[in-house]
């Protein structure tokens, strides 16, 4: 795999490396200080988190490490590589912005206008699943398991496999 590297692996490394850190700002900033759960196991793992206190960014790391090396062995390597990479950027980012003093920047719509946090979390991890897909890897969690039942059935597309995935996840 690393005697095939080319610039354009090293451009979606970084590329998916920066959206990683823009999804632990977005958590950080966003969705915790409002009380809500996206979809996908990182909305299982907020959950846990508002429930226990045990962190998203350790939580992350327990599912998505598993997954990728289900991903790396039975689906597609570099699928499975630019997601591990996400989902360890994305989970030690997370952690530390726990410890960088930026909590006046939550938004924290205190019980009004909280559709504002919604909206505007939903628009940026919008974008870094398609900068993530564009480039050959995923944000972990129900976008493997997603990706690798489309593969292994073809005839069902992974957009509508991962939105149903996500529902049921949303709807808990």
């Amino acid at each position: 795999m690393i005697k095939d590297w080319t610039k354009k692996d090293s451009l979606s490394v970084v590329l998916i490396s920066l959206s990683a850190i823009l999804l632990a700002f977005n958590y950080y900033l966003f969705i915790i200080p409002n009380g809500f759960a996206p979809a996908g196991l990182n909305g299982i793992a907020t959950m846990i988190q508002y429930k226990t206190g045990f962190s998203i960014g350790y939580m992350s790391l327990l599912i998505n490490i598993p997954l990728c090396i289900f991903a790396y062995f039975l689906y597609d390597k570099k699928f499975a590589l630019n997601s591990l990479i996400f989902s360890l950027v994305y989970s030690f980012a997370f952690l530390l912005l726990g410890n960088t003093g930026l909590d006046n920047f939550k938004y924290n719509a205190a019980g009004h206008d909280t559709i504002y946090p919604v909206i505007l979390s939903s628009v940026i991890s919008g974008f870094i699943y398609g900068v993530c897909f564009r480039n050959s890897g995923s944000t972990g969690g129900t976008d493997i398991v997603s990706k690798y039942i489309s593969y292994k059935k073809p005839e069902m597309n992974f957009f509508w496999i991962n939105f149903t995935i996500n529902t049921v996840v949303a709807a808990a």
